[in-house]
C-alpha cells in the first residue's frame, strides 16, 4: 500500500487506497533456486 498515495475524501466516507505489487524480488530468488539446482545436477 502506497501511503502517500491514500486519500480519504467524501466528508471521511470515501477511502482511496492505491496498491502494487512488484514480483522481481520472488523472480529472482526463483532464479537462484534454479542456479543452484543446475549446479547440483550438473
Amino acid at each position: 500500500v502506497d501511503l502517500r498515495s491514500t486519500n480519504v475524501i467524501a466528508g471521511g466516507k470515501l477511502v482511496k487506497i492505491l496498491t502494487w505489487y512488484d514480483n522481481e524480488y520472488g523472480f529472482s530468488n526463483r532464479m537462484l533456486d534454479m542456479a543452484a539446482y543446475v549446479h547440483d545436477e550438473a
